[in-house]
């Protein structure tokens, strides 16, 4: 079986911070595509 996929990933505060001017970095954005094969 052959499965393919799409997707997209969004984390805000993933670490539990709040944005602040001192600390930013906490927002991540990711595409991401795959193909899987499932042999039996």
């Amino acid at each position: 079986r052959v499965d393919v996929f799409i997707g997209f990933q969004y984390w805000r505060n993933k670490f539990g911070n709040v944005e602040t001017a001192n600390f930013k970095g906490t927002e991540e954005k990711s595409f991401l595509a795959g193909v899987a094969l499932h042999v039996f």
